[in-house]
């Protein structure tokens, strides 16, 4: 089975950010690590469900948390949203911003997600 391709996302599309019970939601990438996005899952999926595409399928021991937002939310809040495949993920999305993520866009981000 060969790699599957990047897809443009469609505004009415969910996406899921995953999230462990014992720290909060990522609202900014890791910088000083090297990230220059944040990344969801493409469709609306349960923590249990999310969970298990980000650890690849590994018990996760029920704190796993997910929150979910649009398409169309994200890009209307300044943030792009583009399908970023990968050979474990195949409904990986990375979220970026072009500008300064401040504290302000960290905000906008959350808001972004129910």
């Amino acid at each position: 089975m060969g790699r599957v391709k990047p897809r443009d996302l469609g505004a009415d599309e969910e996406v899921t950010q995953y999230g462990s019970a014992d720290q909060p939601f990522r609202n900014a990438p890791r910088f000083a690590e090297g990230e220059a996005d944040l990344s969801v899952i493409l469709g609306r999926l349960t923590a249990e469900q999310a969970g298990d595409v980000v650890r690849y399928g590994a018990l996760g021991g029920g704190r796993d948390r997910a929150r979910h937002s649009l398409v169309a939310v994200l890009r209307l809040a300044g943030f792009t949203v583009t399908h970023t495949p990968s050979r474990m993920n195949a409904c990986h999305a990375s979220v970026t911003f072009h500008g300064d993520w401040n504290s302000q866009v960290c905000d906008d981000f959350d808001d972004c997600f129910e």
